[in-house]
């Protein structure tokens, strides 16, 4: 969906809801950022930054919306990837990162890079193996 001006539809799943889509407002793009740093939370995580212990939806929906990382569960996440989930759920969409300013972290950018690093070289080593072997070796990680 191409936005062009304010939505005004309550929709979506309950975990990924931005606040602002809960308002009668109405809300942007912006919501698309919020359930980005929710997906980034539980992909660090394992589980979802706001969530009910009963799968109350109204519970989670008056709930609070500040993010919290529990140090025994997250020791291994460092402080910069904390700052851009937080960064990335934050409550007023006006202070919410954007698409570009999220391309333009740090952590982002590095990541990027060793993502293209890691295709450049997986391309050199399929361009010099032996395609018989490279099969062999793809069925049997599927298996």
């Amino acid at each position: 969906m191409v936005v062009t001006e304010p939505v005004f539809t309550i929709c979506g799943t309950p975990t990924y809801v931005a606040p602002e889509i809960l308002c009668e407002t109405g809300y942007g793009v912006a919501v698309d950022v919020w359930a980005l740093g929710v997906i980034l939370y539980i992909l660090l995580c394992g589980f979802a930054p706001f969530r009910s212990r009963d799968r109350d939806q109204e519970e989670l929906f008056n709930g609070s919306f500040g993010v919290c990382f529990l140090s025994l569960s997250l020791e291994h996440i460092i402080y910069i990837i904390q700052g851009l989930v937080r960064s990335l759920l934050k409550p007023d969409p006006t202070v919410r990162l954007t698409a570009e300013q999220i391309l333009q972290h740090k952590w982002v950018k590095a990541m990027a890079s060793v993502c293209s690093q890691r295709a450049l070289s997986d391309k050199t080593k399929r361009d010099s193996a032996d395609s018989k072997a490279e099969l062999s070796f793809f069925c049997c990680c599927f298996l």
